[in-house]
C-alpha cells in the first residue's frame, strides 16, 4: 500500500522525469543541421530502358559519372551518397570508386524492379553526419557467388558478395592497369604464371545452372587464354576461355568448356580481334545446351556433339586468367580482364544485353539532372549519434532522480 505522502512524492518524480524526456526531444528538434537525416542536395538520374523487352529484378546498374557537384559537396569517401526511388525508398549500392577532387563516381546500384522503359531515381549527397550509406554485399543478389571488380591496385582482390571468394594474385601479376569499367588486371600470357587464385570454397562448386561474365581485352591469340577456370589438368568443373576450333590456327574463338571432350564444350561461331574489349558471357541451364554471348548478342550454342553432359563436381581452385596443371599455373591469358562474375542461375538474354549496354557506355545509358537543394529532406530517417547519446544521458539522469525520490 502506498501512503499519501509517498504517493505525492512519486507523482512529482514522474512529472520531473517526463519533463526531462520532453526537454531531450525538444533538443533533438532544435538541432536539424546535426541530424543524420539531413541531406542537402540531390539529383535525378534517368536510366535507359536499354533496348530490352522485359523487366529485370535486382539488377545492378552501373553509375559511372564525373560530377563537379559531388566534388564540391559529397564527403571525401562518398559515404553520404545514397540512391532511392522517387518515393525515397533506399536502394542498396556499392561504391567501387570515388575521387573527391574530381567528383568521379563508379557505383553499382541494385534496382529492385527495372522495367524495359526509362526509370528515374534520386541520388542524394552532402550529409556530414550520417553513417556510411553503402551496403556492398546487399548490392548483389544471392545467386551471385563471386563478383570481382579487380579494382585493387595491389594485394588481395575482394569478392563483393557475401561468399568471401577473395582472389590472391600470383606470378607478379600487374594489377594497377586501366580496365573497361575501373581498374583491371593485365595478364602476361604463356609462361608467366600470372593468375588470380580465388580458392575452392563450396559456393564455387557449381554443377547446375550457371552464368559466367567478364570483360576481356586480348593482346594476342598465340595460345589458350583462360578467362575463368576451375580446371586442373583434365578435371574441369567449368572453364571460359579463348581457344581454337581445330588443331591449327589462332586461339581467337571464345569457348565454354566443362570437360576434355568435344561433347563437353561450345564455341562462338566467329573469331575475334586483338586489342578490343569484349563483354563475354556463358550460360547453361542444367544439362541443356549452353550459350555464349559476346557484346550482348548470342553468338554460340552447341556445335560439337550434344553438349548434354552435366558439369562435374570437383575441388579445384578457381582462377582468373589461367588454369592449373601438374606444372603449376598454365594457359595464361594474354591481355586485360575486368569485372568477373559467377552466378548459380541462368541470367536471361535481356539481363545480358542490358548489362552490356550499361557497362559498355554508361554515359549514354543514363542521364544526370541538375543539382536540387532539398533543404535537409530526409530520404533515410535516423537519429544522429550525438542526439541519441544526449537523450540517453538525460533519461539516465531522470531515472536516477526518480529512484532517489522513491527512496
Amino acid at each position: 500500500m502506498i501512503v499519501e505522502g509517498k504517493k505525492k512524492s512519486y507523482s512529482r518524480s514522474l512529472k520531473w522525469f517526463l519533463a526531462i524526456v520532453f526537454m531531450a526531444l525538444l533538443l533533438a528538434s532544435l538541432v536539424p543541421m546535426a541530424s543524420a537525416g539531413n541531406w542537402q542536395y540531390r539529383k535525378e538520374i534517368t536510366i535507359s530502358g536499354g533496348g530490352v523487352t522485359g523487366s529485370l529484378n535486382n539488377f545492378p546498374v552501373l553509375i559511372s559519372i564525373t560530377d563537379a557537384d559531388l566534388s564540391d559537396n559529397a564527403r571525401s569517401d562518398g559515404g553520404d551518397i545514397v540512391f532511392t526511388d522517387l518515393n525515397n525508398v533506399k536502394y542498396n549500392h556499392e561504391i567501387e570508386k570515388f575521387v573527391k577532387s574530381t567528383g568521379e563516381l563508379v557505383a553499382w546500384v541494385k534496382i529492385d524492379s527495372l522495367p524495359s522503359t526509362d526509370t528515374t531515381i534520386w541520388m542524394w549527397y552532402c550529409n556530414p553526419y550520417c553513417a556510411d550509406q553503402w551496403n556492398v554485399e546487399g548490392t548483389w543478389d544471392p545467386n551471385y557467388k563471386m563478383v570481382q571488380h579487380l579494382e585493387e591496385t595491389s594485394g588481395i582482390h575482394y569478392d563483393s558478395t557475401a561468399n568471401g571468394n577473395d582472389g590472391t594474385p600470383k606470378g607478379g601479376l600487374t594489377q594497377d592497369t586501366t580496365g573497361k569499367i575501373d581498374g583491371a588486371n593485365d595478364f602476361g600470357g604463356l609462361g608467366t604464371g600470372e593468375v588470380v587464385n580465388c580458392g575452392n570454397a563450396p559456393s564455387l562448386d557449381i554443377t547446375g545452372d550457371i552464368t559466367i561474365e567478364a570483360w576481356a581485352k586480348p593482346d594476342s591469340f598465340s595460345n589458350w587464354g583462360e578467362i575463368l577456370s576451375k580446371r586442373v589438368d583434365t578435371t574441369t568443373n567449368y572453364n571460359l576461355r579463348f581457344g581454337r576450333t581445330s588443331g591449327t590456327g589462332l586461339f581467337n574463338y571464345v569457348q565454354f568448356y566443362w570437360k576434355r571432350n568435344k561433347d563437353w564444350s561450345v564455341y562462338t561461331t566467329g573469331a575475334y580481334s586483338a586489342g578490343a574489349w569484349y563483354h563475354i558471357v556463358a550460360t547453361r541451364a542444367g544439362t541443356n545446351q549452353p550459350k555464349i554471348y559476346v557484346n550482348g548478342v548470342k553468338v554460340g550454342s552447341c556445335t560439337h556433339g550434344t553438349c548434354s553432359n552435366a558439369l562435374s563436381t570437383n575441388d579445384n581452385d578457381l582462377c582468373i586468367g589461367g588454369g592449373i596443371d601438374s606444372e603449376g599455373y598454365v594457359w595464361i591469358f594474354n591481355g586485360k580482364i575486368d569485372e568477373v562474375r559467377l552466378s548459380n542461375t541462368v541470367r536471361s538474354a535481356d539481363w545480358i544485353k542490358k548489362s552490356y549496354n550499361n557497362q559498355n557506355d554508361p554515359g549514354s545509358f543514363l542521364s544526370v539532372g541538375d543539382q536540387e537543394n532539398c533543404n535537409g529532406e530526409d530520404p533515410v530517417p535516423e537519429l544522429p549519434t550525438i542526439i541519441l547519446f544526449s537523450l540517453g544521458l538525460l533519461m539516465l539522469a531522470g531515472y536516477i532522480m526518480l529512484r532517489r525520490r522513491k527512496g
